[in-house]
């Protein structure tokens, strides 16, 4: 028997198969399937940017490591905003001679040659294939826990949905459905945000907000040390061969600097909204295990319509 959070599931992932299917007609030469014929707007670019760095554990992780450590965590996260802008403002101005090219392997296939080309493709498709099995077992998991939806279910459905419409409508497809995951990431994460703050001033208990605060401040040497290590490696630039072609899909280094430049911006405050999420779900409940908390917050402050 489906409920309504497990049809608001099953509708998305349709729509998504829908809009990616649609937008990729007319997808008949490589050039086309790789760069969408670079015809896209200044938000589509941004949208596919920023979801491309919205992965599945930026929310559960930003929620439960803002749960344990306080801001320390988004403090740490900074560091990728850096490199976004790093990106935008001083490596994408000086790749114009490669905006006529397909890809990270096309690139570097065109300095160094074919054997590095080959290299380059197979270092990428590695990376990918990582990747996505992250991707596809976070999505397993959250939508057999959340949505009545089997594990080998819903690992079966989201690759059906994403090989479909990757295939047939290449980088255009991929584009315009980010721009959907982005649109309801940002619907659906501040509309939690504000259910919880919401839900902890109607108690009326002004010590929750001493405790908010003070957790928010926590700092401790080793923590410390750990997350300054980790900013300074996130503020490492790197042009991954997702992000590359995010760049190749650009009409100009203009605009895609300042794609770059907005989605740092938007990135910045999508990490936010998890940290203060963990925080005030900590000043809610101080006995909970790090790992459980996402869990805690979907069962204790997503009434139905919300969890979906």
């Amino acid at each position: 028997m489906f409920d309504l959070d497990s049809v608001m599931v099953i509708t998305y992932l349709v729509m998504t198969l829908a809009i990616g299917i649609y937008y990729g007609r007319g997808t008949k030469t490589i050039e086309i399937f790789a760069t969408g014929g670079r015809n896209f707007s200044t938000i589509s670019l941004v949208s596919t940017i920023t979801a491309t760095y919205i992965a599945g554990g930026t929310l559960v992780n930003g929620i439960n490591y803002a749960y344990k450590d306080g801001l320390l965590k988004f403090l740490v996260g900074s560091g990728v905003v850096i490199a976004l802008l790093l990106i935008g403002n001083v490596f994408v101005p000086r790749m114009k001679e490669f905006l006529n090219k397909l890809s990270v392997a096309d690139i570097m296939g065109s300095l160094y040659g074919d054997k590095v080309r080959i290299i380059t493709a197979i270092a990428g498709f590695i990376t990918a294939v990582g990747m996505i099995a992250i991707q596809r077992k976070i999505l397993a998991a959250t939508l057999a826990y959340f949505g009545n939806i089997s594990v080998d279910y819903a690992v079966i459905i989201s690759a059906v949905v994403l090989i479909l419409y990757s295939t047939f409508g290449g980088i255009k497809s991929v584009t315009f459905t980010d721009v959907i995951q982005f649109l309801t990431f940002f619907i659906a994460v501040p509309t939690i945000a504000i259910e919880i703050c919401r839900s902890l001033a109607s108690s009326g208990d002004v010590e929750i907000y001493n405790i908010a605060f003070s957790h928010a401040m926590l700092f401790d040497n080793k923590s410390g040390t750990d997350y300054l290590t980790l900013f300074f490696y996130l503020l490492i630039p790197t042009l991954e061969p997702t992000l590359v072609q995010r760049i190749v899909i650009g009409r100009t280094t203009q605009q895609i600097t300042k794609a770059f430049q907005i989605s740092a911006v938007i990135f910045f405050i999508y990490k936010l909204i998890p940290t203060i999420i963990g925080i005030m779900l900590f000043a809610h409940n101080t006995n909970l295990e790090m790992n459980s908390v996402f869990a805690y917050m979907i069962d204790e402050f997503s009434p139905p319509g919300i969890k979906g």
